[in-house]
């Protein structure tokens, strides 16, 4: 993707982000004003008073804003894929609510991504500034993806990255109850590469990222796509059968 004319899809997952999506989005609108994009924001059925706040963005860039509001909570994963399956661009961009992926970062990884011949790329940090259960999760979370996933190393699961349209177009064909973005890259292409980015701190708010969705993203990574459960199941088996 050579041509910096073509469409980028800027996705933007959100639940409780009434006090950081207005500011968000208003700076990629700002930041993004010389290139050819569209903003497609999910609202995950959040409770708080981010849909009138999103009604009126959109009220005010009818032509940049596509505004998806479910009906009920459905996960950050099942409102990115809600997300790509509305976008037209070439480029797609995932990006969290929270402002800890600064804006500016976002038109950095446009560019990377524009200039790159990789169809994904996963954002580096170049210091993490999630909280330490948060660290320590996220770390544990792609430790255990390099197994199952045969994912390398030096890439990590970033929430923030680029998606090019021929891997999009083999996500959204997925039509299972829970969609695990990470795994159907990996299942869709090997072509991956990484961008160092800053990462902020959290200037408002709590973190939304609980042991319990920690604990669907572990399950849906272990038993979902990934075949090493099965594997250790047959093994014990055998073992169990030999004993007997």
């Amino acid at each position: 993707m050579k041509d910096k004319n073509q469409l980028v899809s800027i996705i933007i997952p959100t639940f409780k982000g009434e006090n950081t999506i207005n500011i968000l989005i208003k700076e990629i609108i700002k930041i993004c004003k010389n290139i050819n994009f569209e903003i497609v924001v999910v609202n995950d059925a959040s409770p708080d008073s981010s849909n009138e706040i999103l009604l009126s963005l959109y009220n005010s860039y009818p032509e940049i804003i596509t505004y998806i509001k479910l009906e009920k909570n459905a996960g950050e994963y099942n409102a990115v894929m809600a997300g790509l399956r509305n976008c037209k661009g070439n480029l797609a961009i995932t990006v969290d609510d929270d402002l800890q992926h600064p804006p500016i970062e976002v038109l950095n990884l446009i560019n990377e991504s524009i200039n790159s011949n990789f169809d994904v790329i996963y954002t580096e940090f170049k210091k993490y500034n999630y909280s330490f259960i948060r660290s320590y999760l996220s770390r544990f979370y792609n430790f255990t993806a390099n197994i199952t996933l045969n994912k390398p190393q030096n890439i990590y699961l970033s929430s923030f990255k680029s998606i090019k349209r021929k891997v999009i177009n083999e996500i959204i064909k997925y039509e299972g109850n829970y969609a695990y973005i990470d795994g159907l890259i990996f299942s869709s292409t090997k072509n991956i590469g990484t961008f160092l980015v800053n990462h902020e701190f959290r200037k408002v708010g709590q973190s939304g990222y609980t042991l319990k969705k920690f604990a669907v993203h572990y399950g849906n990574l272990l038993f979902n796509f990934s075949i090493l459960p099965l594997r250790l199941l047959f093994l014990f088996g055998l073992f169990a059968s030999s004993i007997i």
